[in-house]
């Protein structure tokens, strides 16, 4: 049975999240799948060992953000960084996926938000996930990974900036959301005390207003930090295999009628159809639960 480990940072785990979480099953429920959650608010625990009986060669393991906050302080963190954490949630990802790396090796990770679901098999997404190919489904902004090219160039050198473009799809930007994701060549730079404080070092903490498409760029670009690290990184990192899912593929985080897979950002997610879509996954769990 093939392993796949698939991790993310949640806010909570109820009805959207187990239905995002069975969507997730229906694909890969063949594989020793070791899915890693780091949950803050409300979990549904009777819910969470239902899946855990029901999924058996599913492994699910829950964090929350003081696990991650005392993992960073051995790693060599600051307390005033960890105190900046709550300012920008966003960095429990990449903690998340340093921990994945230093902690349990885990080389290649899929990225998962809770408002993704499969409107069929993605095979290309299948052989990628298999081949540990890195690769990222398409952005509907062209900019959206690209807010801190200049701070990774001035910690990498050049050659980040040249290995991005040199990869296949350069025109499009990566979304974090749903992406494989070459770990270990990532976070493997990050591992002495020191470049892991310069690793942190690289994001401004602060709250944001987000207001969809008119967000100022000065927030925009706050928001999108994790998504530009990874973004970035990811390709510059995968000696030039990186792929990128496009419309043309049958990919299109604006376009659900076309995607294999629909992923609901940003003003989506206030449209009836997401709602929709979480309840007849959610019913269609609970007889499987049966």
């Amino acid at each position: 049975m093939k392993k796949l480990v698939v991790a993310r940072s949640w806010r909570e785990f109820k009805t959207q999240q187990a239905a995002a979480v069975y969507s997730l099953y229906e694909v890969f429920k063949d594989y020793d799948v070791h899915l890693h959650l780091v949950i803050n608010d409300h979990k549904n625990e009777a819910l969470i060992e239902a899946l855990r009986k029901k999924m058996p060669n599913w492994k699910i393991n829950i964090y929350d953000n003081l696990f991650f906050d005392e993992y960073a302080l051995l790693r060599g963190a600051t307390p005033d960084q960890i105190a900046e954490f709550p300012k920008w949630m966003w960095i429990y990802h990449l903690l998340l996926y340093h921990f994945l790396w230093h902690s349990h090796r885990e080389d290649y990770v899929l990225t998962y938000d809770d408002d993704i679901f499969f409107r069929e098999r993605p095979e290309e997404v299948c052989h990628k996930v298999n081949n540990k190919i890195p690769f990222c489904m398409a952005d509907q902004h062209s900019d959206s990974d690209k807010p801190l090219m200049g701070k990774l160039v001035l910690h990498f050198g050049n050659w980040i900036h040249d290995e991005y473009y040199a990869c296949w799809g350069s025109t499009w930007s990566s979304n974090s959301g749903f992406m494989g994701l070459a770990n270990r060549a990532i976070f493997e730079n990050f591992s002495s005390p020191e470049d892991f404080r310069k690793m942190l070092d690289m994001f401004e903490y602060r709250v944001y207003r987000h207001e969809d498409d008119n967000t100022d760029w000065k927030d925009y670009r706050i928001l999108l930090q994790e998504q530009s690290f990874l973004g970035i990184l990811n390709r510059a990192f995968s000696n030039r295999k990186h792929a990128v899912l496009i419309p043309e593929y049958g990919y299109s985080i604006n376009d659900h009628s076309i995607s294999k897979v629909h992923h609901y950002v940003a003003k989506a997610k206030l449209a009836p159809e997401f709602q929709q879509r979480i309840k007849s996954k959610y019913e269609e769990l609970l007889k499987f639960l049966q």
